[in-house]
């Protein structure tokens, strides 16, 4: 396929910009969405994976001074834990101090976490049932009203597209509801397409590297949609998933499920191998340096699993581990419990130190560059320890802190609050 063939399809001109190229692919996928198109559903398909193969190749032959790809300037923090192999590791130094940049107001508890785009804009659900985008100055860019609770946090794809799971539950005085569903939305608030999960969805999308998106259902089962939202595959675990898949390098993906078991699958959806634990898990995977999964059970431990689904050492908190833990660039693990303490682990699951803080620690941690780790408490808290394990400050908001801290690319740290509110910190 040429690239005026590619132009041809896209129904853009020669000189059209990335700005323009992404607008044309959105409205052609609008068009050609099964939805829009019954009875003719192939036609409507074939046309698709036309106009996404024409993007593919316009953005890629064109090179980054004619047409920049968006992850020529990526996000620092897209999604859920920073990245797909879910490490909560930031290459940027949050800060070091309390100072209270703003805190912007939703009319919900806010339990999920932001994520940034390319230019910082920080987007966000609330239980409210509302999307939220807003400046990193903290004033509103533009909200979608979904109607359904939202405890996931959102993906923001390389296109600008965001993707964000709803609760099987309506929010208070919704006008409408888009409950248990999968939604693409751009960035502004129009919504691409939508994908039904009767029963909900909780966890965050993983994008893998060739466009495919994957989530978790609390119908128990993992999805692959492609970028038009159209059904790849699935994969049906034996209770309902609460975690956001990991992807490594290789393209297999892990997801934990509450039949207390984690999945490792390879990119077509065949089931590798699965690792047993004795009670449910929550927590997410991560995805170490090494290969290795690191992963949460509500028996308390904290386990770590080689990429043949052998357990290489577990840790025993002592209480349940629902968090999913961040890794440092030093190897080390980090992870809350429901015991009210926060740990460090090193690479062979041995304590380093743990901190108590007055509450369930539910909320999943962010690392700077500088060793620093931010995490949120049931104690109404947002914690900064120091490598040592020792605090470097803590904030007091108005409910509980489960939200997932993010860090920016100045170094502002970005939380939510079952208070309804989302905070920022930042040092100047």
């Amino acid at each position: 396929m040429t690239l005026d063939e590619c132009r041809a399809i896209l129904e853009v001109a020669p000189d059209a910009n990335l700005t323009a190229i992404r607008q044309a692919r959105r409205k052609l996928l609008l068009r050609y969405h099964p939805d829009h198109n019954r009875g003719r559903e192939e036609w409507a398909t074939e046309h698709t994976q036309r106009v996404l193969e024409a993007y593919r190749i316009l953005t890629d032959r064109l090179g980054q001074d004619a047409v920049p790809r968006a992850s020529s300037l990526p996000s620092v923090w897209p999604t859920f834990h920073q990245d797909v192999r879910r490490r909560g590791n930031s290459t940027h130094r949050g800060p070091r101090t309390d100072r209270l940049f703003w805190a912007f107001d939703t009319g919900g508890p806010i339990s999920g976490g932001p994520v940034l785009d390319c230019s910082g804009n920080v987007c966000f659900g609330s239980k409210d049932g509302t999307l939220y985008c807003v400046s990193p100055q903290g004033a509103l860019r533009w909200k979608v009203e979904l109607g359904a609770v939202i405890s996931a946090t959102p993906t923001i794809g390389d296109d600008g597209t965001i993707y964000i799971g709803t609760e099987g539950e309506a929010a208070r005085h919704a006008e409408r509801s888009y409950c248990g569903q999968m939604l693409a939305i751009e960035p502004g608030g129009v919504i691409e397409w939508s994908f039904p999960v009767a029963d909900g969805i909780s966890g965050s999308v993983g994008i893998a590297p060739d466009g495919q998106i994957y989530f978790g259902g609390h119908d128990g089962v993992l999805y692959a949609l492609n970028e038009s939202g159209k059904l790849q595959w699935k994969y049906a675990a034996q209770a309902a998933i609460y975690s956001s898949p990991a992807i490594d390098a290789h393209g297999r993906v892990y997801f934990s499920a509450w039949d207390r078991c984690l999945y490792g699958l390879t990119a077509r959806g065949r089931c590798l191998w699965q690792f047993q634990t004795a009670r449910w898990i929550r927590s997410s995977p991560t995805i170490g340096f090494d290969g290795r999964v690191i992963v949460g059970s509500n028996s308390g431990h904290i386990h770590c699993i080689d990429s043949d689904g052998k357990q290489e050492w577990q840790f025993p908190s002592g209480e349940a581990v629902t968090t999913t833990a961040a890794m440092g660039m030093d190897g080390r693990v980090y992870v809350g419990s429901s015991n009210r303490r926060f740990y460090a682990l090193a690479t062979n699951g041995t304590r380093i130190w743990d901190y108590e803080t007055g509450g369930w620690v539910l909320s999943s941690p962010a690392v700077g560059s500088d060793h620093c780790v931010y995490f949120g408490s049931c104690d109404r808290h947002v914690y900064c320890l120091r490598h040592d394990g020792s605090l470097r400050w803590k904030f007091p908001t108005g409910g509980w802190v489960r939200s997932s801290p993010a860090i920016g690319l100045d170094g502002t740290l970005y939380v939510g609050s079952d208070d309804g509110k989302l905070y920022a910190f930042r040092d100047w």
